[in-house]
């Protein structure tokens, strides 16, 4: 035996696939060709049906209301709109403040979703939230009385309204329920072999997997927590246009609960995550590293969903987006970032569903 000895002694291989550290598949150049075709199809897809369904529900809002300037004008305030101010009995919300409303439809039209909203706000002309009330099925004639509570950490002082127009909210859940379960099928049947190949890994070390899924989610609510405090820091205190948007839609019809169920919680996890994830990262990953598809493909997944124009709400999706990204990378399965993605959206699902049944 020398000091040199160890060298030519034979020590025992390391495995070399661990689940935490997913060994890179080594693909044929006709594989990659393909993949690159089956993803482009992917992005096409994903961005023609948008533009396909923005144009048929406003193709459906212009038969609806083809004079819509002259029915909002036959909106009359029955009384005018009187808003209390007041301490309330819930330490959480000291404040609240009790509209009432009256408005009759004196157009010569049924109104399918008459939106009354209102945006509560501070001298220095701080929104403390906009919130929304409606009327479905508005008839000629018809006048509506509506008393609304709202609850404030802080005490408002003055506020803004504004009326708007709208198709039916189920008709409207409807078209992107279907317009996203089509998608699912279609980038399923697309992209089968990878996703059947993704299915078998996590059904191999499920137990690995089903912990990431959790630990991602715990890191996405954190991420969500941190841009929350980051927001209220820069002074932005009102509601992204999304989430008002989603919300908007949630009332308590159980056709409605379902279809949401099915949008939000089902297909939307499912065609975001091939897109953001699976196809973008990975268009993204070879010609510029992990770091970059991980943020990248974040801040697209951001971008997406502040459309509207209120881009300061990028910080909270855009972290959001990299924590999708980051355990993507880590696990190279889709099926986690799916996991992650529904259990984010059925949280906030439930929260909206148990607000229309419980009073603060």
């Amino acid at each position: 035996m020398n000091e040199y000895s160890d060298l030519f002694e034979k020590k025992p291989q390391q495995p070399s696939f661990s689940p935490s550290n997913p060994q890179k598949e080594m693909k044929s150049f006709e594989d990659i060709v393909k993949s690159r075709i089956n993803h482009t199809w992917i992005i096409i897809l994903y961005f023609a049906s948008m533009f396909l369904v923005i144009a048929l529900l406003l193709g459906f809002y212009n038969i609806a209301y083809p004079n819509e300037d002259a029915t909002l004008a036959g909106l009359l305030d029955s009384q005018e709109i009187e808003l209390v101010l007041s301490e309330s009995d819930n330490p959480e919300y000291p404040y609240m403040a009790v509209l009432h409303t009256s408005f009759t439809n004196t157009s010569n039209q049924v109104i399918d979703n008459f939106i009354f909203e209102i945006e509560f706000l501070q001298t220095s002309e701080v929104s403390l939230g906009r919130f929304n009330i409606s009327k479905v099925d508005f008839q000629i004639d018809e006048t509506w009385v509506k008393e609304t509570t709202f609850y404030f950490n802080e005490m408002p002082d003055s506020y803004a309204t504004s009326r708007s127009l709208d198709l039916k909210n189920d008709f409207k859940i409807l078209i992107n329920v279907l317009q996203m379960i089509l998608l699912s099928i279609i980038f399923i049947a697309i992209d089968w072999k990878s996703l059947l190949q993704a299915f078998k890994k996590y059904a191999k070390n499920l137990s690995y997997y089903i912990g990431q899924t959790f630990l991602g989610f715990g890191a996405v609510y954190l991420a969500l927590i941190f841009s929350n405090l980051l927001l209220t820091t820069l002074g932005v205190t009102e509601t992204s246009e999304n989430e008002l948007a989603i919300r908007s839609l949630f009332q308590s019809d159980i056709q409605v609960i379902i279809m949401l169920f099915i949008l939000l919680c089902i297909v939307t996890p499912i065609v975001e995550e091939f897109v953001f994830r699976k196809v973008l990262f990975g268009f993204i990953e070879p010609k510029y590293g992990a770091i970059v598809a991980i943020i990248g493909s974040g801040i697209i997944f951001a971008f997406m969903h502040v459309l509207s124009g209120d881009f300061i709400q990028i910080i909270p999706y855009a972290l959001m987006g990299i924590v999708f990204g980051y355990f993507y990378y880590k696990t190279k399965n889709l099926f986690v970032t799916i996991g992650m993605h529904f259990l984010n959206n059925f949280l906030v699902f439930l929260i909206y569903v148990l607000s229309m049944f419980i009073t603060l």
